[in-house]
C-alpha cells in the first residue's frame, strides 16, 4: 500500500488474527510492503535498454524545446552501447537469502530483531542498493521537467552510471532522484519480492479499488 499507515494497520490486523499467548510478535517487514505498486520497475531486464523515448514527452508545464533535445540526447546514449548487464542471477542470490531469513526462529523477541537485522543486511549490500539506484533513476526520469531548474536531465547515462558505479553523475541530480523515489513511493517489485520473481512472478494480482474499464498489467512474465 502506498499508505503507511494502511500497512502499519495490515500487520497490525495479521498479528491480533495470528497470536500465539506466550510468542512474540512475528517479523513481517519482508513481506508486507509500503509503496506505490503501479509506479516503479516490475522487471529487472527493462534497465538494460536504457531509458525510453516514452520518458521524454513533454506535458503541461514543459518547454517543448528542451524535452526534444534531451530525447535526442538520450537516444544518441542509448545508440553507443548495450547494456551487457543480466539481473537473474542477482534476483537469485536475493531471493536464496531471503528463503534463509524464513528459516530463522521467531520464538523471542531477540529471534525477530535478529531476524529484522538481517532484513536489513540484505537490502544494504553494495548490489541491492546499486539496483534500487538504478530503478529510482529510470522511474524518475518519468517525472522530470523539461527543461529541469534543479539539475541536468536524466538520460540513459545515468542509468548507466547507477548500474556501473552504483551513483549518479552529480550530487544535485542525487538530490532529485531521491526526492522524487520518496514522494512518490517508487516500489520496485523485482527488489520487494525477489524470492517471487525469481520462480516466474506472482500467479495473481489483485488491485484495489478495481480500475474501471479493465487494467492490463504488462508483467514482465505474460500478461495478468
Amino acid at each position: 500500500d502506498k499508505n503507511p499507515l494502511a500497512v502499519e494497520l495490515c500487520r497490525v490486523a495479521l498479528w491480533i488474527e495470528s497470536h500465539a499467548e506466550g510468542k512474540p510478535l512475528t517479523f513481517l517487514d519482508h513481506r508486507i510492503r509500503c509503496g506505490d505498486s503501479l509506479v516503479g520497475v516490475f522487471d529487472l531486464q527493462t534497465l538494460r535498454h536504457g531509458i525510453p523515448d516514452e520518458a521524454f514527452k513533454a506535458v503541461a508545464g514543459d518547454d517543448r524545446a528542451a524535452a526534444r533535445e534531451s530525447k535526442k540526447r538520450n537516444a544518441r546514449e542509448r545508440a553507443e552501447s548495450l547494456f551487457q548487464a543480466s539481473f537473474a542471477g542477482q534476483l537469485a542470490r536475493f531471493a536464496e537469502e531471503l528463503r534463509k531469513l524464513d528459516e530463522l526462529p521467531e520464538d523471542t523477541i531477540e529471534h525477530v530483531r535478529a531476524k529484522s537485522d538481517a532484513c536489513q543486511r540484505i537490502e544494504k549490500t553494495p548490489d541491492f542498493e546499486r539496483l534500487r539506484l538504478a530503478c529510482d533513476v529510470w522511474t524518475t526520469a518519468f517525472f522530470q521537467p523539461f527543461p529541469n531548474p534543479a539539475c541536468t536531465p536524466l538520460t540513459t547515462d545515468s542509468l548507466r552510471t547507477a548500474l556501473s558505479t552504483g551513483r549518479v553523475p552529480n550530487a544535485r541530480l542525487a538530490g532529485f532522484v531521491f526526492q522524487a523515489a520518496v514522494e512518490r513511493g517508487f516500489f520496485h517489485w523485482p527488489l520487494a519480492f525477489p524470492e517471487v520473481l525469481a520462480t516466474g512472478g506472482f500467479d495473481v494480482i489483485l488491485g484495489n479499488p478495481p480500475f474501471l474499464g479493465g487494467l492490463k498489467i504488462s508483467t514482465g512474465f505474460g500478461d495478468k
